[in-house]
């Protein structure tokens, strides 16, 4: 465990958190110095609270976050859909938050201190409808970890396993300005 100047103390180590969490307590996993990105987990629920954030918003849930590996889940709900006849559907747009979410997240713990991502390039293809009632998953795989940026690629699906979208996300890694 490592104390910073600022109060919080530990740096993410890859792999999965939860080592790092004892059995029915909350406990903060900050990712990195000098940031307010923090990951709150339970044993009970099995995922980690977000911030206050759009991913919080649109009811997105990260439940592994390892080495070049995300899997998030989000519902399908009034939050994320669209109006479409006979049923509402997932709209696009929620799925590529949920993309961005996931690549971004796997690329804060594979930056160095006093460095963060910035999402700087997305591409999705949409191949399959969702309907509302119902929740998708992502799975994001990294690509490419350069110095300067970081390459994702994340497949949406849904429950049954069936590909809902595709997407290929560019971070760069930048200084944080503080």
């Amino acid at each position: 465990m490592q104390k910073y100047d600022n109060g919080m103390t530990e740096r993410l180590t890859y792999g999965n958190f939860s080592h790092l969490i004892p059995a029915f307590e909350w406990k903060i996993v900050t990712l990195q110095k000098f940031t307010n990105i923090r990951l709150m987990q339970t044993s009970e629920k099995k995922c980690y609270e977000l911030p206050e954030s759009l991913a919080k918003n649109l009811g997105i849930q990260l439940i592994s976050v390892e080495e070049g590996y995300v899997k998030a889940t989000m519902p399908v709900d009034e939050r994320t859909s669209r109006p479409c006849e006979p049923v509402d559907i997932l709209n696009g747009g929620a799925s590529l938050a949920l993309a961005e979410t996931v690549a971004g997240y796997g690329s804060i713990p594979l930056c160095e201190p006093g460095q963060m991502p910035c999402g700087i390039q997305i591409s999705a293809n949409h191949v399959h409808m969702v309907p509302i009632g119902t929740y998708v998953e992502a799975v994001g795989k990294l690509v490419h970890r350069g110095r300067t940026s970081h390459v994702w690629n994340v497949d949406i699906t849904t429950p049954e396993g069936k590909l809902v979208s595709t997407a290929r996300i560019v971070n760069l890694i930048v200084k944080k300005r503080l």
